[in-house]
């Protein structure tokens, strides 16, 4: 009976931390270059029966620890390098020391961007909705879909080939 409490209270504070879930309602998700060094989340998020399409400044929503990306309100991304965007997993190269050395952190930006009216935030901060917001260029660190995410589509469509 405890365990099965202890178990209840750790789901609430991780749903209570986590208000994220941007995702469900929003596609086209992709990094795009804003005044560098920053990088911008891009989405197309649901708003009533409309689309609405914002960019939102990551660097605004998190920083790194010892080269660990975490959430951070207006954190300091500027020390990380070749961002890219799987689904809604940001992977980064960040910096762990002064002496300028890089590792691969990555942290899923659905836990913490949440769509507000269509528009994406993170803690206060809202992202913008330029008027040329499609036409805006995904960012050129490799941050379209992955080929990893290509291999997926292709394995699963040939499995449904096969199927049928």
């Amino acid at each position: 009976m405890k365990a099965s409490c202890f178990i209840l209270a750790g789901v609430f504070a991780c749903h209570a931390i986590a208000d994220g879930g941007y995702a469900k309602n929003c596609r086209n998700m992709t990094l795009v270059d804003l005044d560098d060094p920053h990088v911008g989340l891009k989405a197309s998020c649901k708003v009533g029966n409309k689309d609405q399409c914002s960019i939102l400044d990551l660097w605004q929503c998190y920083g790194t620890d010892n080269g660990i990306l975490k959430p951070q309100d207006k954190g300091n991304l500027p020390r990380c390098r070749s961002c890219k965007l799987d689904g809604t997993v940001l992977e980064c190269e960040c910096r762990t020391d002064r002496k300028g050395r890089h590792h691969t952190s990555s942290v899923d930006t659905n836990d913490l961007i949440v769509n507000d009216n269509g528009v994406l935030k993170c803690f206060g901060n809202r992202a913008t909705t330029p008027d040329n917001c499609a036409q805006k260029q995904s960012s050129g660190c490799g941050s379209n879909r992955s080929l990893v995410t290509l291999g997926y589509a292709l394995s699963f469509c040939g499995l449904a080939l096969i199927w049928v």
